[in-house]
């Protein structure tokens, strides 16, 4: 949607209205999880996975509410990058998994 309205962004170009359509169907899928991160994740993943929430939460508002530039875009972008990558590396972590630096691109 993002990329429909013009701002900077590596995605493809979607129409608002099916952009919109698309994410309420997200959701209901982003609730079951959320519940599964609140019953098995420890607090540390818990908090980093709100993080994370919060950021895309950030994204969606402004595509809503379209930014008055993309200089605002880009940042809250890039914190939902840094954010979905601390959320990767705290489950892993939980998980036992040898931490590696996680490629910002994923």
């Amino acid at each position: 949607m993002a990329a429909g309205l013009g701002l900077p962004t590596t995605e493809h170009a979607l129409d608002l209205e099916t952009g919109l359509s698309q994410l309420a169907a997200a959701k209901t899928d982003l609730y079951i999880q959320w519940e599964q991160i609140l019953m098995l994740g420890s607090p540390s993943t818990i908090a980093t996975a709100r993080q994370w929430r919060n950021a895309a939460e950030r994204l969606e508002w402004l595509v809503r509410n379209l930014p008055e530039g993309p200089t605002e875009w880009t940042r809250a972008e890039q914190l939902s990058v840094e954010a979905r990558k601390s959320f990767y590396e705290a489950a892993r972590t939980e998980l036992g998994i040898v931490p590696e630096e996680i490629p910002d691109d994923i």
